[in-house]
């Protein structure tokens, strides 16, 4: 090969190799186009191959055994060296060809018809052909359909590749999600060590949510179910009044509270606490309330100058968008969304027509934040052949306010309408994020607290360097592994425990450990630092216990918070995935409950605006759809039936017609969870494409009448139907007589005037159930179904047939005369069609040898004249 052609089968091979065509799953599209392919030449195989450096695999094939083939002197091999059709009508006469294996072998190919399948609009990846072991030529017309299926199979290729980028999009979503998943498992955790109660209030539902310790707080068991009044009612008058003033200020406001009320406990007890709450705002008003709460007796006890808390300021951020612009490599901006309007300063301009080299933008560097660098929006377009992936510092015009933007650019695919030359640019606000990210690394970095580890004989077995420090212990004195009363005694003796007896205040401190219960409490160390001690015994022996300087707990809480809005923040930017994808998507939980969906799911299916509503189920969703008609089955069997598949593993696959005719293909993967995700596409246009195919393949071009194919096949099942359903069926063979001169006198458009009124005149006398063919030329063909040993109805139907098709035909101006020859035979008794053929053309000759313009049934011994 030349360097040219090197070079362009390499980047086929390339562009082969991210198809992953190669040794993929045979998918029944692929086998329907082969099987149509077969039916339209006739052929006994059919082939769709997939040409690759040394071998030739075939995706699908019909009537051939192999599954590949070495691609050396192969009929496929040349196919792919052009963009047209490679006829070879004899192999054997070819020098090309005459030896390769699958002439000389068992196959014993002689006549081969092949178009190469081409995608990208660039590259010949493999064929569709067909192969027959008997030399033949072929019509203009079946090169045509040839280069149809062709267009099919490419097609196919490009819903693979579809899927292929679909798949991928949903593996990088569930990622996030499980991320987001271990992320707040992470904050649950922490909220447990900390000894804060959490709880959230909707106002929508009037329900307030508790978690453990915030029950554990109140006193009260799992089965309580607070609302606001109930959780209000746990407070005094006073603190009562000033916690629904907060409440109220909160949702007319937005802003949040940090108050130190009493609070009375189920058990009747009157302890201090500490509520903090914070507005969470969902389309720019406040949607519920969250917030936490601590029981903060022991300090109010002790001493009234103990720290107040200071406000917990939550501020929860819009749902970030995602900005999108398409650029032309001339930096011309031909779509824009609003998100990139606001987030690049023009929140009341339209970026459409605008040009990234005139925009007014100054972008920061990282390293130093006053220098001015290339806008990444040029960048984008000066190198649009690599992607681009930035955090930047953009300064806003005017205000100069700073914001950090994460830009990514990449180029659009080269068969996309917009050209390959065109960069996709996506900006997302990342400001605070990054402030997120930085403070949340920062708590992980310093965490303030202690651990120590006491084995069964309560002998010092672990602890952490912070348990030193808060304690102030010398490491020599840690490092003889001292028992637990030795430590005590030794802070006893410092003077930790304040004045009195170091032996006394040492054994009343043993005594709480000896008990065996969990314990928790504050104290002042001697040197200022307040302490939170938690004990947790072990269910082996021995006790894990905990020391938090709680004069940094503001600084733990401000983390939490944060890490929250981070994972929903994730969460966000999933569901803007989902929404942002070309086909349908619904996401369904384990209960059948669904999650997300796009609005092209809402659209695909026509549904009403508001109807789909978050933790509905399929089963509701389908009672709604069978109420307007649109769905037909029980909508329980369905979702009972769909259940067993998904939880086998299966990946289901269906076609859904909707009543307004939309074909919709459906293809449900089941999830971990025991939920799915459901893809939607409108296919109409590919079945329909389907269904003419098929159609062309079984009908007369003409007459569209059943051609020799369908007749053949209809023929088969009435014998089928007449060995195994007892049912008696008659064949009627016709020739129109005189129709050669007719043809010849005329010309053959009059000709095919006259068929094609025949043909209608032939389907006036018979059933709705029997079958009229076109046999070729003037031969037609009669199936009479189901006669039930009447045999005078297919003379009546043959004397019809006489009668009209002898009637005048006026065309063009002329009347023509014809006339008609029928040959009638039973098809009960055989098992074959050959013996049924040559009966009902044995009656047909012995019409024509006695005149013809008549009919006659078949008999062994004569021909009954009827």
């Amino acid at each position: 090969m030349t360097l040219a052609q090197v070079q362009i089968e390499t980047e086929r091979l390339e562009a082969l190799r991210r198809l992953a065509l190669l040794h993929s799953e045979h998918l029944h599209e692929f086998d329907a186009a082969v099987s149509n392919a077969s039916y339209l030449f006739d052929c006994p195989m059919a082939v769709i191959s997939i040409v690759d450096a040394e071998e030739i695999w075939f995706k699908a094939a019909f009537g051939l055994d192999a599954t590949e083939t070495h691609r050396e002197n192969s009929f496929c091999g040349h196919t792919i060296l052009s963009d047209d059709v490679l006829i070879v009508p004899d192999a054997q006469a070819d020098s090309r060809f005459c030896d390769i294996p699958l002439v000389t072998g068992d196959v014993g190919a002689r006549f081969y018809a092949g178009c190469p399948v081409i995608v990208d609009d660039k590259h010949r990846i493999g064929t569709i052909c067909v192969i027959d072991t008997e030399p033949r030529s072929v019509s203009e017309e079946q090169i045509a359909q040839l280069r149809n299926l062709a267009k099919i199979v490419e097609g196919l290729i490009k819903a693979h590749k579809a899927g292929l980028e679909t798949r991928e999009a949903l593996q990088e979503a569930q990622l996030e999600q499980d991320r987001a998943r271990r992320n707040q498992d992470l904050l649950k955790e922490i909220t447990l060590v900390s000894g804060v109660g959490g709880w959230e209030y909707d106002p929508k539902t009037d329900a307030m949510t508790w978690t453990a310790k915030t029950r554990e707080i109140h006193e009260v068991g799992p089965d309580i179910q607070p609302n606001l009044n109930t959780a209000l009612s746990f407070y005094p008058s006073d603190s009562r009044k000033a916690l629904r003033a907060a409440f109220e200020t909160a949702f007319e406001t937005g802003c949040g509270w940090d108050l130190e009320l009493n609070l009375v406990t189920a058990g009747n007890r009157q302890i201090w606490v500490r509520v903090v709450g914070n507005p969470v705002f969902e389309g720019g008003s406040v949607r519920r309330i969250i917030g936490a709460l601590q029981d903060i007796s022991d300090s109010k006890r002790k001493q009234e100058e103990v720290r107040t808390s200071e406000v917990i300021q939550r501020t929860t951020l819009e749902a970030l968008q995602e900005g999108i612009l398409l650029v032309s490599p001339s930096g011309k901006i031909q779509s824009s969304n609003k998100a990139a309007s606001l987030l690049l300063g023009y929140p009341e301009t339209t970026l459409v027509g605008s040009n990234v080299h005139d925009l007014q933008l100054t972008f920061q560097d990282v390293a130093d934040a006053g220098s001015h660098r290339m806008s990444p929006l040029v960048l984008a377009v000066t190198d649009p052949g690599q992607d681009l992936d930035l955090e930047v510092q953009l300064a806003e015009a005017g205000s100069g306010q700073v914001r950090w933007l994460r830009i990514n650019a990449r180029p659009v695919d080269e068969n996309s309408v917009h050209g390959p030359d065109c960069v996709v640019v996506s900006l997302t606000d990342i400001t605070k994020v990054k402030q997120q990210s930085d403070t949340l690394q920062g708590f992980f970095d310093n965490f303030p607290g202690g651990l120590v580890h006491y084995n069964t004989q309560l002998q010092l077995t672990f602890w952490n360097e912070e348990f030193a420090r808060l304690l102030n212990l010398p490491h020599d004195f840690l490092d003889q592994r001292p028992n637990l009363r030795q430590v005590i005694r030794y802070l006893a003796d410092r003077g930790d425990y304040g004045p009195g007896d170091p032996a006394l205040i040492a054994g009343e401190r043993l005594d709480r450990y000896g008990a065996g219960n969990r314990h928790a409490y504050e104290r002042r160390t001697s040197d200022g630092k307040v302490l939170e001690v938690r004990g947790t015994p072990l269910p082996g022996g021995g006790s894990v216990s905990s020391f938090l300087d709680i004069t940094r707990r503001k600084r733990m809480e401000e983390q939490l918070v944060e890490k929250e809005q981070l994972a929903s923040n994730r969460l966000f930017e999933m569901e803007a995935v989902i929404a942002n994808m070309r086909q349908g998507v619904s996401v369904f939980d384990g209960e059948g409950r669904i999650t997300l969906w796009n609005t092209d799911f809402q659209k695909l299916f026509g549904k009403p605006d508001g109807e789909i509503r978050k933790g509905m189920t399929l089963v509701e969703m389908l009672q709604l759809e069978k109420e307007r008609g649109e769905f037909h089955d029980d909508p329980h069997a369905f979702y009972a039936a769909l259940r067993e598949k998904l939880d086998a593993g299966k990946v289901i696959k269906t076609n859904f017609k909707h009543p307004n005719g939309t074909i919709i293909s459906i293809v449900r993967t089941p999830l971990p969870d025991g939920g799915w995700v459901g893809m939607h596409e409108d296919v109409t246009s590919r079945e329909k494409a389907t269904e003419e195919i098929t159609y062309a393949a079984h009908h007369d071009t003409l007459t569209g009448l059943a051609n020799r194919t369908l007749f053949n096949l209809k023929l088969e099942d009435a014998i089928a139907r007449t060995e195994h359903h007892d049912e008696t069926s008659d064949l009627l063979m016709i020739d129109l007589d005189h129709f050669k001169p007719v043809n010849d006198t005329y010309g053959h458009d009059v000709g095919d005037d006259l068929l094609l009124q025949a043909a209608v005149r032939l389907n006036e006398c018979v059933r709705t159930k029997d079958t009229v063919a076109r046999l070729g030329g003037d031969e037609f063909a009669i199936i009479v179904r189901n006669t039930a040993g009447d045999r005078d109805l297919a003379s009546r139907i043959a004397e019809r047939v006489v009668e009209k098709l002898k009637k005048p035909y006026h065309i063009n101006g002329n009347i023509l005369e014809i006339s008609a020859s029928v040959g009638i035979a039973s098809i009960s008794g055989e098992q074959v069609a050959s013996p049924i053929l040559k009966k009902a053309d044995l009656a047909l000759y012995a019409v024509k040898n006695e005149g013809r313009d008549g009919y006659r049934h078949f008999e062994e011994n004569a021909v009954e004249t009827d």
